[in-house]
């Protein structure tokens, strides 16, 4: 009995080794060979043990910096080890739990435990407790944007008939962020506006994406910021910047801040690396580029989605080098982007294809929907769209598939919850007063309260109940105490 734990022990402590700071080849042979020296019996089959970082699938989780103190028969082995693991993106899920209870399942550890009494594993289950519950609010603080606001930048930059097509993109996307809860105040709308009144519109003060013309776009509550000449480069990347004059109007500016997800849909013509604006002047992927830069210094932003449905649509976010940006376009370098249908009524195309795709996904959602950008990007269907989308996600830094589309086409919306009702009229001022005298007031600022199920902070992580702690640490001792009493 002894000589087996004794040999099962050896590999036990050839793992433990192997994680101390990585031993190069020489060092770890070197210790393999002292410990068969110092091992009773021989081996039955010449079988080398599987004792490498490999044999676990653990070799990209180890950090080669970390030291491991290594004491024999001691619970604080699998405590070191468990500390000076390191997770990265190539580490597999689990993996921390999964080289635990590889441990806690070789018999030479149960032999410790025993030595130690119950209360060794005790510590240990309550250990992994929690540091299960510190990986869950990690990874839903990192799953989450973090934002408090939204702002929507919404660009025609065409004019004249028959670019009907553009301004009914634009609109479309107006209608969609403002159902989804972005309000007219946090949303910029460059628009030329000349085709709503146009003398060759069948349909005079109206703007239709659709043949069947089912929903007018242009409508009685579009709220237009730069209209006309206005929509120019310079107001363009002012307005980005916040370099406007003093006497610019609320409406014109765009007043973010660290805190706001942006969405910067822009449409028209353009070409390898610019887009026109009017057909009087153009903006290069670099002076987007150097917008979005003077953003990312001035702190103007949290996350930006930028859209793009023109012509090569894909070489407008090439030159991009600000993080959390989060770019796709309708086409590839020398491939045109086309109109989805034409009504023959009014004679001229109505809805890009890029744009329509997108409508087509964004109309199945609402303000609680989860549906993601992920989701979102795997609809693109070059056949249909007639041309290639592209995403650029390499400076963005939270996972497409966590991404929900609201964090841009939506509006974060807060509740507060308080102890008396807000006195609408000013007669009920005094039965106000009545009800606070009534409620103690917690201190001198506010009188809310949150719901035991209420989420905190910005980050929408769910705060851990009182109970579950509970709970857990019950089922952590009779676990314990099962083990101490099979082992006696």
């Amino acid at each position: 009995m002894i000589t087996d734990l004794k040999k099962e022990n050896f590999d036990l402590k050839l793992r433990l080794y192997y994680l101390e700071d990585m031993m190069t080849k020489e060092v770890y042979q070197e210790k393999r060979a002292n410990l068969e020296h110092k091992s009773i019996g021989t081996q039955t089959n010449n079988k080398p043990f599987e004792s490498t970082p490999e044999a676990f699938g653990l070799a990209s989780c180890f950090n080669k910096s970390s030291q491991y103190s290594i004491k024999n028969h001691s619970i604080s082995l699998v405590v070191t080890a468990l500390e000076n693991i390191t997770i990265d993106e190539s580490c597999p899920s689990g993996t921390p739990f999964f080289f635990f209870f590889l441990l806690l399942l070789d018999k030479s550890l149960l032999f410790v435990m025993a030595r130690w009494n119950w209360i060794a594993s005790l510590l240990v289950l309550l250990f992994m407790s929690v540091y299960c519950d510190q990986q869950e609010k990690v990874e839903g603080f990192f799953s989450q944007s973090g934002h408090t606001n939204n702002w929507a930048v919404l660009v025609c930059t065409s004019r004249f008939w028959f670019n009907y097509r553009h301004v009914a993109n634009t609109l479309s996307m107006y209608r969609t962020v403002k159902r989804l809860g972005i309000p007219d105040s946090n949303i910029i709308l460059m628009l030329a506006d000349d085709v709503s009144c146009n003398p060759r519109n069948k349909y005079p003060a109206t703007v239709y994406n659709n043949a069947n013309r089912l929903l007018d776009l242009y409508g009685d509550n579009v709220e237009v910021d730069y209209r006309g000449y206005e929509v120019t480069v310079e107001n363009f990347i002012r307005m980005l910047t916040g370099r406007v004059s003093p006497d610019t109007p609320r409406s014109k500016r765009l007043l973010s801040d660290d805190r706001s997800n942006i969405l910067v849909y822009m449409t028209g013509h353009g070409g390898d690396e610019f887009l026109k604006f009017q057909d009087a002047e153009e903006i290069s992927a670099y002076d987007l580029a150097d917008s979005f830069k003077q953003m990312s210094e001035k702190k103007r932003y949290n996350e930006i989605l930028f859209m793009i449905d023109t012509c090569q649509a894909n070489t407008m976010y090439s030159k991009i080098n600000s993080t959390n940006i989060l770019a796709t376009g309708s086409s590839k370098l020398d491939e045109s982007s086309y109109s989805h249908h034409t009504d023959y009524d009014i004679g001229v195309a109505v809805i890009d294809s890029f744009t329509y795709y997108n409508l087509e996904f964004l109309e199945k959602v609402d303000q609680t929907s989860d549906k993601t950008l992920q989701e979102l990007f795997d609809t693109y269907d070059p056949v249909k769209i007639a041309s290639h989308p592209g995403i650029r996600s390499d400076l963005f830094n939270r996972p497409l598939d966590k991404v929900k589309v609201t964090d841009f086409f939506g509006n974060v919306q807060n509740v507060e919850l308080t102890k008396s009702r807000y006195p609408l009229l000013q007669d009920d001022q005094e039965n106000v007063e009545e009800e606070e005298k009534e409620t103690p007031v917690l201190n001198n600022y506010t009188s809310l309260t949150k719901p035991t199920s209420h989420l905190f902070d910005s980050f929408l992580v769910e705060k851990r109940s009182k109970s579950s702690a509970i709970i857990g640490i019950v089922v952590a001792s009779i676990i314990g105490y099962v083990i101490s009493t099979t082992l006696s």
